[in-house]
């Protein structure tokens, strides 16, 4: 999920896009969710105390914002409200 103006104003990659108050409803029902949550985005004020106490980790990850446009490395962030289990 990508909080704006992370996209950019001419942003035509996504069919749909979050608003800011879209995302600040989203991340307040996330926390009511009983069941297990993995989100990922872009590190943001909101979504840091939004998310407190919910594991996390970023990475870069390469970025495209248009066909002509060169990628670009950004660090993505991914959090998750449940605790990771071991497989062998």
């Amino acid at each position: 999920s990508y909080f704006p103006p992370t996209l950019g104003t001419k942003n035509k990659l996504y069919a749909h896009v979050l608003s800011a108050a879209d995302h600040k409803r989203m991340l307040a029902r996330l926390n009511k969710i009983e069941g297990k949550v993995f989100l990922c985005g872009y590190s943001h004020p909101d979504y840091e105390q939004a998310l407190r106490g919910w594991r996390s980790h970023e990475f870069e990850a390469a970025t495209v914002m248009g066909r002509n446009e060169v990628a670009a490395l950004r660090i993505e962030k991914c959090w998750m409200n449940y605790r990771l289990e071991k497989t062998k």
